[in-house]
């Protein structure tokens, strides 16, 4: 795809999705629409190889759509992430069939798929027995347990999951929805982003036959995962910083003095984070000086200044619901808590404390 063609068509899919967007929330609606406007600029494209019908989109580029997605809907660039996850760990299994299986219908947007592996990586970091045990049986896995936190679940006609087996092995496979071992749970309630429809989704006996077998049983299953992964938080952060600069932006004629100074440092400041991401990306794999976790915090600590600074310059309307505002105030304390590990949490922390020294 042209980067100019790209680029346009990103344009204006954060455009329409602002009002949409907006219609979200506070509770789940069915988010369909939306989702049919992502496939028609070609989301259903980006992360799948053009051997499977895909456009096998940069990483530069795959972080510039999700940069827009988020500028207009931070709930619909979580599901698109949590996705097009879905889709890489397929595109990269030594399972050719199933990747011929299942990936052009993905890329045509006939199937909707997402992730549920937090039990292999976060839930699974803080300790206690396995969230999700797979027994071997024949050729087959049966998996019995939870998978945490799958995004978009009600819409996926299967789920990319993973579970730990008695002797510490790991295998990753697809769990296909109309098993009837496989539930859905209600979406959960949110601080923000509850028309994400984040679920969990419960295991009971779900066999997983050889041809559905992504990778393993193998030792940490998810170790070989495209470079791309570790900056597309960063760009979804982006994205949303690049919503609370706009709206910044709208308002500045009404501000003065100090505040005013203050509000265009910031967006001198998120000006220089965003082209330090797409300089990270062009160079991922080659530049060893270059720490996505500190960046990641710097992300976060910036969006999280953005955030209060608007609801700062909207005075008392911007506490009041519904509000711009307090809804982009609740969704960047999203940044603060998705896949962050401890050292992230600390160095944002240590961020925003010296900005306040």
């Amino acid at each position: 795809m042209a980067r100019d063609a790209l680029m346009n068509d990103l344009s204006a899919l954060a455009a329409d999705l602002i009002p949409l967007d907006t219609a979200f929330e506070p509770g789940p609606v069915d988010v369909r629409l939306v989702l049919d406007r992502i496939r028609a600029a070609g989301g259903s494209r980006w992360a799948i190889p053009k051997e499977y019908g895909g456009a096998e989109l940069s990483d530069v580029d795959q972080l510039r759509a999700y940069d827009a997605i988020a500028s207009g809907s931070l709930s619909m660039a979580l599901i698109q992430t949590q996705r097009d996850a879905a889709c890489r760990l397929i595109a990269r299994s030594p399972n050719r069939a199933l990747r011929e299986r299942l990936l052009p219908a993905l890329a045509r947007g006939e199937r909707f798929t997402s992730v549920g592996i937090s039990q292999l990586t976060t839930s699974r970091g803080q300790g206690g027995a396995p969230k999700m045990r797979g027994r071997l049986d024949d050729d087959a896995i049966v998996i019995d347990g939870v998978m945490p936190w799958v995004t978009g679940a009600p819409f996926c006609d299967y789920l990319v999951t993973g579970a730990d087996l008695e002797d510490s092995r790991q295998v990753l496979g697809v769990a296909w929805l109309a098993d009837p071992g496989v539930s859905v749970q209600p979406a959960m309630r949110l601080l923000a982003l509850t028309s994400s429809h984040t679920c969990a989704v419960t295991c009971e006996g779900v066999r997983i036959e050889q041809a559905d077998i992504i990778r393993g049983p193998m030792p940490a299953a998810l170790g070989d995962r495209a470079p791309v992964r570790s900056l597309v938080v960063s760009a979804v952060g982006v994205g949303l910083a690049r919503r609370i600069v706009n709206e910044l932006r709208n308002r500045a004629n009404k501000l003065t003095g100090e505040l005013a100074a203050l509000v265009e440092r910031l967006t001198r400041e998120f000006g220089e984070v965003s082209d330090r991401l797409y300089d990270a990306a062009a160079r991922l794999g080659f530049d060893e000086d270059f720490s996505k976790e500190s960046f990641r915090a710097e992300v976060n600590a910036l969006l999280a200044r953005l955030a209060i600074t608007l609801l700062n310059v909207a005075k008392g309307s911007g506490y009041c619901q519904p509000h711009v505002a307090e809804r982009l105030l609740r969704e960047a304390m999203f940044l603060q808590v998705w896949s962050a590990p401890t050292t992230t949490q600390t160095e944002t922390l240590r961020r925003l404390f010296r900005e306040g020294e």
